[in-house]
């Protein structure tokens, strides 16, 4: 410290000119280390203005620069306190979350004095109107820093910043006033997400509770009771709590709590403020009871859960099991029953007689005639009053069983032996999954019988109609046995395959899927029975002429349709036990009509693209005629190998399979098929078409990719399947090199892909950047598609070839390293010119380094652009791994990077999950007695001990004594 110079007005100048260039100023910041310059940088006002959000690429986004000036505020604050904190009183909110972030980081840096002295600024950082639009990005450091408000005495403002970080509002419906839409129920959402809102909560309430005692509970009650006010309808009763028994069935944890929003959060959180502060004494219960039940029926419940788990209070559980309107009031049954199964044993003789009393009465007869009669619209007779009555009494005994005794145990168990047993008497719903069909026989019981015998039991069996649906067996709960056991016995099953073809479609479709399941698990079967099944499907018509009743099992013969083209599919694949080349004929005699299926028609599609479902290429494996031409394309090279098995020349192509062209050119015309599902399959099998006739392609490839705008959506399902689904080969490379050039101008496309929806643009820069680091690319392209991708996209495809490189084992061919290192040296380039554009793609650089594939002075030049433009958490121990390897030849660089990691890191958390692989470094270099290494030692063993860590002490200077 006493070594610090000031700096001089020359020096403050040259920084002053230096700084205009954002990199300039972010290096200088993230590296300055002296404390003598904090003022003098104030008086020139450094700090005065925090970067606002600016404009992103896109439209109606922004970006959050960051403030490098900030951050030294943050490392500074320990050491010069009190200069710190009088510059932080000039500050003023900002809209821009990371400048939050870090003045709540610099606070929080602070000793105790100054740290109240900044009390009110520090709530006005947290509340501001602007500041809130971002809450999530540094939610965490708000509330741990009003947990120390609270702890520092500043409890006002504590409460008053908890408030602003928790406030509520009503979530905004599209068509919320569509009189013609039934309207969703209402819902408060908070300024945070639902889970950085449940983290602040679990983070701030124990300091809130046990230092603002009451003043803390109010505070979550009274959110609770805005999440209660924006859950109702306009038109709800003023005592309603937006039907919280639905959305909170318990109070406590319970497995039939879905609700996962801020309104279950809080009321979670006023349980346990509730019942830390009534486990003081009877008085403060008293006290915590009767402000709960002076607000809504929820908070009423949270009343009654209180009573029942907190110890003491006999006098306030007997004034309530004996209270009439309780009892009757169903939204608090729930709480009531756990509070009497919990609680009866201690009231006195005359409230547990006042509850039985009631019980035993029995229920209204009226009340059951009503709604009996509303419900349904008709009478009860006297047998279902009584029925009704008694059941209601089995109910409620059934909450208290564990305490009756005598004659009131003997009529309880009389109730359940004529009734049975209750089944969640407490709850007014009950919700359960995991629902499948019902069967008559089992796999195994399927096993046991002859295959003659299976046959039979299916054609005769019958499910019961009387039943309701899902209870009792079912055709398709039937069928699933017959899969298993089919694929269990395929050879036996296989050979009499034809006899079956009578039987119900949703049975046919089972033992189809049997078949398939035993062939690719490599069991040999006959296939010539099971493909005279197949035909006689296809003599059936394409949808049933009449709908069958609601029994589950297939309406008709669409779904074993589309099970032929799988098992095609499967028994034509490269594979022992695949179909016998003598049947070619029988196979394409079932194959080539299934090609014409109706499935998928344009409404399908049409339907599945409203609902945002699936893309081309998945919509490809889930529809008939789509299915259908995935396997022309596995017949088309079954073809093939069996040909080239038999010296046949295959160079003439698909004149060797003039039926598969004629499917292919017909379906290429979209007058003849406009389906999007059917393009897609040209592009999944593109590089085996290729294989098959590269002639044929080219002459096609125009119909596979056209360029006309009005077939733009056959195109983008043909090239989007390709590229995204299909690995780079390098002789498809020059054949479509064309394609890969318009498809370059076509960025930024947005197109997504597969069920993550990744980006189609980004599989277009995974091919053409491993065409390019193989050789094959011609010059040009990639840094075409560099020029129109957006930072996002290009930080994907680099981080796929710093992937490629960790993944790929031993070393890489010097040629391509070196393309590779070219590629990194032209991005770095752009990087570096326009830092504040490819913040993403520097921080890709990350896997390219921690790969170790490239020599130590090139990688830690790009290690240093990643940390000054972008971030390396994500791959943090990698990287210090790398340096801990490093640090023998390079010890000041190694401890000079890992520093900068750690210092760079947002997460609190990291240098613990980083703390091994930093052991290494301090032990890699312990010997080194260059300043520059013994400095940043210095300061990565007191970035820990000040953290907790004491074991880094043993890597301290011997001279020095470091405390936490």
């Amino acid at each position: 410290m006493n070594n610090w110079i000031a700096p001089s007005d020359s020096e403050l100048d040259q920084l002053a000119a230096l700084a205009v260039r954002p990199e300039n100023r972010v290096y200088f910041f993230d590296h300055l280390e002296n404390p003598t310059w904090v003022t003098p940088l104030a008086g020139r006002g450094h700090f005065d203005n925090p970067p606002d959000p600016v404009p992103a690429d896109e439209p109606g986004y922004v970006q959050f620069p960051p403030w490098p000036e900030g951050r030294y505020l943050v490392r500074m604050a320990p050491l010069v306190p009190s200069e710190v904190a009088e510059v932080l009183k000039t500050v003023s909110p900002s809209a821009n979350p990371r400048v939050g972030s870090v003045l709540l980081e610099c606070v929080q840096a602070l000793p105790g004095q100054q740290f109240k002295e900044l009390a009110p600024k520090t709530v006005e950082w947290i509340t501001d109107p602007g500041s809130t639009q971002s809450l999530d990005w540094f939610a965490d450091e708000a509330a741990s820093t009003i947990c120390r408000l609270v702890r520092e005495g500043k409890t006002k403002q504590g409460l008053e910043a908890a408030k602003a970080l928790l406030r509520l509002e009503r979530l905004a419906r599209s068509g919320e006033n569509d009189e013609t839409t039934l309207p969703l129920p209402p819902e408060p959402i908070g300024c945070l997400s639902d889970w950085e809102y449940k983290q602040a909560v679990e983070t701030m309430l124990p300091d809130l509770v046990d230092v603002a005692g009451v003043q803390g509970l109010r505070l979550f009650s009274g959110l609770l009771t805005d999440a209660v006010k924006f859950s109702k309808f306009p038109d709800e009763p003023r005592d309603s709590d937006g039907h919280s028994y639905i959305w909170r069935p318990a109070i406590e944890k319970h497995p039939q709590n879905m609700d996962r929003g801020v309104r279950s959060t809080l009321v979670s959180a006023v349980r346990d403020a509730a019942v830390r502060l009534a486990q003081v004494s009877d008085d403060d219960c008293r006290d915590v009871v009767e402000l709960l039940e002076e607000q809504s029926m929820l908070h009423r419940r949270i009343a009654l859960h209180l009573l029942a788990v907190v110890a003491g209070g006999a006098d306030l559980v007997g004034e309530r099991v004996a209270d009439r309107n309780i009892f009757d009031e169903v939204r608090l049954k729930h709480e009531y029953s756990e509070l009497l199964r919990v609680r009866l044993a201690d009231v006195s003789s005359e409230a547990r007689s006042a509850f039985l009393g009631w019980v035993f009465a029995g229920p209204d007869p009226e009340t059951y005639r009503r709604q009996t009669k509303a419900l349904s619209g008709l009478v009860p007779s006297p047998d279902d009053e009584v029925a009704y009555s008694e059941q209601w009494k089995r109910d409620w005994l059934s909450i208290v069983a564990e305490h009756l005794s005598g004659d009131e145990a003997e009529e309880y168990r009389e109730l359940v032996a004529k009734h049975g047993e209750a089944r969640h008497p407490d709850f007014l719903a009950w919700t359960e999954s995991g629902w499948v069909s019902e069967t008559s026989l089992t796999a195994q019981e399927l096993n046991e019988m002859s295959v003659d015998t299976v046959i039979g039991y299916l054609a005769d069996w019958e499910p019961d109609e009387r039943v309701s649906w899902g209870i009792s067996p079912t055709i398709e709960g039937l069928g699933r046995e017959l899969k298993i056991a089919v694929g269990e016995r395929a050879p036996e099953f296989s050979s009499v395959a034809h006899r079956i073809e009578s039987l119900d479609p949703t049975y046919i479709r089972h033992f189809l899927s049997g078949l398939e399941t035993a062939v690719k698990a490599g069991t040999s079967i006959s296939w010539e029975s099971p493909i005279r099944l197949m035909a006689s499907v296809l003599n059936h018509p394409f949808e049933a002429e009449e709908r069958l009743p609601d029994l589950d099992r297939d309406a008709g013969w669409n779904p074993a349709r589309g099970q032929i083209a799988t098992l095609i599919k499967e028994g034509v694949a490269n594979r022992e036990n695949r179909i016998l080349f003598e049947l070619r004929e029988n196979v394409w005699s079932v194959l080539e009509p299934l090609t014409r299926d109706p499935q998928p028609s344009p409404a399908d599609e049409a339907e599945t693209a409203d609902l945002g479902a699936m893309d081309a290429f998945t919509l490809s494996l889930n529809m008939n005629r789509a299915k259908a031409m995935h396997a022309v394309m596995a017949y088309a090279l079954w073809c093939r190998r069996e040909l080239e098995s038999r010296d046949v020349d295959t160079a003439e192509g698909l004149d060797l399979i003039p039926e598969v062209r004629t499917v292919l050119e017909e379906h290429l015309d979209p007058a003849n098929d406009p389906s999007i599902a059917v393009r897609a399959v040209y592009g999944r099998w593109l590089p085996w078409l290729l294989l098959l006739d590269e002639q044929w392609v080219t002459a096609n490839i125009a119909h596979i990719l056209p360029r006309s705008p009005e077939l733009a959506a056959l195109r983008d399902a043909a090239w989007n399947t390709y590229v995204s689904w299909c690995p780079p080969f390098n002789p498809v490379c020059e054949s479509l090199h064309h394609e890969y050039e318009a498809a370059v101008e076509r960025v930024p496309s947005r197109a997504a892909v597969g069920f993550a929806r990744e980006s189609a643009d980004t599989k277009l820069g995974e091919h053409l950047v491993t065409f390019y680091w193989r050789g094959c690319l011609r010059s040009g392209l990639l840094e075409r598609w560099f020029e129109l991708a957006d930072d996002e996209t290009a930080a994907r495809v680099m981080t796929h070839l710093g992937r490629a490189l960790n993944n790929t084992e031993g070393g890489v061919e010097l040629e391509v390293l070196g393309r590779i290192r070219a590629l990194w040296d032209s991005r770095l380039l752009a990087i570096a010119q326009e830092p504040e554009s490819h913040e993403s793609e520097a921080s890709s650089f990350a896997f390219t380094f921690a790969s170790a594939k490239l020599d130590d002075d090139w990688s830690l030049a790009g290690l240093e652009i990643t940390l000054r433009v972008g971030s390396a958490r994500f791959l943090g121990r990698d990287i210090i791994e790398r340096l801990a390897k490093i640090a023998s030849t390079k010890p000041a660089e190694a401890a000079r990077f890992t520093l900068k990691m750690l210092n760079g890191s947002n997460d609190v958390w990291d240098h613990s999950a980083w703390r091994d692989q930093v052991r290494d470094v301090l032990s890699a270099t312990s010997q080194t007695v260059d300043p520059e290494t013994v400095e940043h030692r210095t300061a990565i063993v007191d970035y820990y001990v000040k953290r907790g860590e004491l074991d880094f002490r043993e890597f301290a200077p011997q001279n020095r004594v470091v405390n936490p």
